[in-house]
């Protein structure tokens, strides 16, 4: 008991072991590690649950807008090519 002795001397409180053996069962003022641990792993699972839709979703994402960069191009190319009809034509002269 000198270093419950020095704890309380200093302000501090006795350590664990000695407070338990001292008021028995656990004390509720004493955080619950085991329910810190369940909640932090609860946490990770979601954050990479959240992480995997993000990918996901990102993969889509891109996905869409290569398809309408493709259709956009393709657009593009058929108007160039009516341009160029366009252009070559000789308007005014019966044909």
């Amino acid at each position: 008991t000198s270093s419950s002795s020095t704890a309380m001397a200093v302000g501090m409180s006795p350590p664990p072991s000695a407070a338990a053996a001292a008021s028995g069962p656990r004390s509720l003022s004493l955080p619950d590690m085991a329910s810190y641990a369940a909640r932090a792993q609860a946490e990770e699972e979601k954050r990479k649950k959240r992480l995997a839709r993000n990918r996901a979703s990102a993969r889509l994402r891109r996905l869409r807008k290569k398809n309408l960069v493709d259709s956009y191009e393709g657009e593009v190319g058929v108007l160039e090519t009516s341009l160029q009809k366009l252009k070559s034509h000789e308007w005014g002269e019966p044909t």
